[in-house]
Formats: structure tokens, C-alpha cells, sequence
């Protein structure tokens, strides 16, 4: 459509050159603002995401390493790494999902009265919520398991000298 129109433009008037414009570059120009707020609001989203996980990364470093001796003393008569696991893995478990159950519907409630403002109502993502729930969970287990074993793989003898 545009050509068409440069093209019979230049039959009508051969020294004028149309600006043509269907509003792109008003649009872009109109949401500049909001769209580097957005960049922004993205970038600290996912920094607020990363330290959150490094953070319950590093809980459970600290808590492990303070059952560190219980694990070696459950090993010492004779637990299975299974047995182990079935004790610990539990109790790291429900504290995320408790902080999980906190978290849930709080950010609901705020997402709710955030997205008010809009004239447009964008919808819940559903699945993103489950992603991270199920990220935070996997996170904890994963650390819980491979905190574990490295403590379970470490000789018994430095482990009970260093406590």
C-alpha cells in the first residue's frame, strides 16, 4: 500500500516527497517512556529473582551444615544414604512450601491491585506461578541432594574433627 501511494504521488507532484505515516513512528515515539520502565522493571525483577535463590541456596548450605553431625552419626549406626534422605529431604521441603504458601497469595493480591491501574486487564499466567513453585522445590532438593552426598562422601574423620 505504501509504494502504491509513493508511486502515485510522484506522478501527482514530482518535487514533493510524501512523509508518509501510519502511525508506527508516533506509537513508538508515544510508549518510549514505558517501555524503558518496563526494561527496567524486567531487569530488577530477575536480579530480585536471582538473589532470592542464592539466598535459599545459602540457607540450606547453612542448615546442612549445622545437621552436618547428625548425618554422620545417623551413617555411623548404620543409616542407608535413603534413610538420610527420608529425614532431611521433608523437613526442607515443607519450609518452601511453606514460604511458597506465604508468598502464593500475596503476589496474587498485589498483581491484582497492580494490574487495576490498566485499562486493559492482562490475565493471570498460571503457569508461571507453577514454574517458579516447582523451581523453588527443585532447587531445594537438588542443593538438599547434592549437599548430601558430598557430606555422606566426605571422610568421617575430618568431618567429625572439624565439629
Amino acid at each position: 500500500v505504501e509504494t502504491n501511494l509513493r508511486t502515485i504521488a510522484a506522478k501527482m507532484f514530482p518535487d514533493v516527497v510524501p512523509a508518509l505515516d501510519f502511525g508506527g513512528t508516533l506509537r513508538r515515539d508515544m510508549y518510549r517512556g514505558e517501555r524503558q520502565s518496563l526494561n527496567i522493571v524486567i531487569v530488577v525483577s530477575v536480579l530480585a529473582v536471582f538473589l532470592s535463590l542464592a539466598g535459599i541456596y545459602g540457607l540450606i548450605n547453612f542448615e546442612l551444615d549445622k545437621k552436618a553431625k547428625e548425618i554422620l552419626i545417623r551413617r555411623v549406626h548404620g543409616a542407608q544414604d535413603r534413610d538420610i534422605y527420608r529425614v532431611l529431604l521433608p523437613v526442607f521441603i515443607l519450609s518452601a512450601g511453606l514460604a511458597l504458601g506465604i508468598w502464593l497469595p500475596g503476589s496474587i493480591v498485589f498483581l491484582n491491585s497492580w494490574l487495576e491501574g490498566f485499562a486493559v486487564r492482562a490475565q493471570h499466567n498460571w503457569a508461571d506461578l507453577t514454574l517458579i513453585c516447582a523451581g523453588v522445590i527443585l532447587l531445594v532438593v537438588g542443593t538438599v541432594v547434592v549437599r548430601t552426598r558430598m557430606l555422606l562422601s566426605s571422610s568421617l574423620g575430618n568431618m567429625l574433627r572439624r565439629e
